[in-house]
């Protein structure tokens, strides 16, 4: 591949054709440089609406995600086989696990059921 100087310094003829004045003088821009330019500018738009597209759904597909619970049950139940959680803190953080998750569960669960009466009402 030539790097775009070194292209300019092999085609200088082509580069000496192709000025303003040169075309001015041959009537403007010819049909087929004209259906070029607007098949490129089609083209660059397309590109520009699937950028614009793509961004928004990655961020409603980041907003629907589901945020960590931050321990696991096995994770509790790892560190209390370690020693690193007493009886009592295991249990209580395990309660409060499975209480986070059944509110959740229960949140959603309210949550699908309003969305297709909001959009009935619409």
């Amino acid at each position: 591949m030539i790097a775009g100087t070194q292209a300019f310094a092999l085609c200088p003829r082509l580069l000496a054709s192709v000025t303003p004045t040169h075309l001015a003088q041959q009537g403007g821009l010819t049909e087929s440089t004209s259906t070029i330019l607007q098949t490129a500018g089609i083209l660059v738009g397309i590109i520009l609406a699937g950028v614009f597209v793509g961004a928004f759904v990655r961020r409603w597909l980041a907003s629907r995600t589901d945020q960590p619970v931050g321990f696991t049950l096995s994770d509790l139940r790892d560190m209390h086989a370690a020693g690193d959680l007493t009886d009592v803190e295991f249990r209580a953080a395990r309660d409060a696990l499975v209480a986070s998750v059944k509110r959740r569960s229960t949140e959603e669960a309210a949550k699908s059921s309003k969305q297709p009466s909001q959009l009935k009402s619409r």
